[in-house]
Order: C-alpha cells, then structure tokens, then sequence
C-alpha cells in the first residue's frame, strides 16, 4: 500500500506542478518532500519492527540502537516507537 501512495502523492504533486502547461519548481519540490516523508516513515515502521523481533527472540536486558538516521526527522524517534508498540501489542 505504500508503494500506490507514493505513486499517487507523486502524480498528484507532479500534476499540480505542471498544471495549466507551467512549468513550477514548487510543485515539484513537493513531490521530494512527499517521497522523503514516506520512505522516513518506512523506514521507521521497519525499525521499530525489526527491534520488537529482536526483543521477542532475544530476550535481552536492553537494545541499544546508534545512529542518526531519525535526528533531522520532525518526529524523532516517535515513528519507530509507535511501530515497535504496535508489534509488541500484536505479538
């Protein structure tokens, strides 16, 4: 499903870009921008997955995670959290 959003926010930004035969670097700019968001988010679904399945088969006292993938993201960590949550809840 995340695969047809994109495909939609993309040709709905491509669309608005090009609307009436002019040419706008804004409009394009936000297909980037609605490109960018979904892979983040992604991204984190995958990550914080990926921790509740190391959490569930494991078993350990902690799980450090490094790196800054998310610190230039609005949201931080709260994406990843939010799935890893999710995937504890449905285990």
């Amino acid at each position: 499903t995340l695969g047809l959003l994109l495909v939609a926010a993309a040709a709905s930004a491509v669309a608005t870009a090009i609307s009436g035969g002019t040419f706008s670097l804004t409009g394009l700019s936000l297909v980037g921008v609605v490109l960018v968001a979904a892979v983040a988010l992604e991204r984190a679904r995958v990550l914080g997955e990926s921790v509740a399945l190391l959490r569930d088969v494991l078993n350990p006292d902690h799980i450090v995670v490094a790196g800054d993938a998310f610190a230039a993201h609005p949201d931080g960590l709260a994406p990843v959290q939010a799935a890893f949550d999710a995937e504890i809840a449905g285990s």
